[in-house]
């Protein structure tokens, strides 16, 4: 008797198993049935992958000048006066931002504004370092003189 009431038991899970299937297909296929799909329109979508790769490949172009930029004012010595290699840097940090204006002040391509700010910072945070430098520079050897007359 424990035998048949087992095999009865699983008969019926089995039955239950097999009808929930096929219940919950026939309500999947009928509501797909209904549902509206709308049609997208191919020709939109592959306007927009188009204009994100010529975003990504802006990008892609836009990171040599950022380095060449980043790598002279590594470079740039400004314990002597060179107005003239500032200028040039400045101009291309110039000709980065102007990307974004180029494109119309898209907001894909903010990341060009966002490079030619750090870059200026940067350049500004060099110059003010240096200055500071020439300063203490400029207070110690004062302070040796005051010590030395004393």
């Amino acid at each position: 008797m424990a035998i048949t009431s087992v095999n009865e038991k699983n008969v019926k899970k089995t039955k239950f198993t097999i009808i929930y299937i096929l219940i919950t297909s026939i309500v999947l296929l009928s509501s797909l049935k209904f549902i509206p799909i709308s049609k997208i329109n191919n020709q939109q979508l592959l306007n927009e992958i188009h204009f994100l790769e010529d975003v990504l490949e802006t990008q892609k172009n836009t990171l040599t000048p950022f380095k060449e930029t980043k790598q002279k004012i590594d470079e740039l010595s400004l314990e002597v006066t060179q107005i003239q290699t500032i200028d040039k840097i400045k101009r291309d940090i110039k000709n980065i931002e102007s990307i974004y204006k180029i494109h119309d002040f898209h907001f894909r391509y903010n990341f060009a504004r966002q490079i030619s700010d750090l870059l200026g910072i940067y350049l500004n945070t060099k110059e003010k370092d240096n200055v500071i430098i020439k300063n203490i520079k400029t207070l110690k050897t004062n302070l040796d003189k005051c010590q030395a007359n004393l």
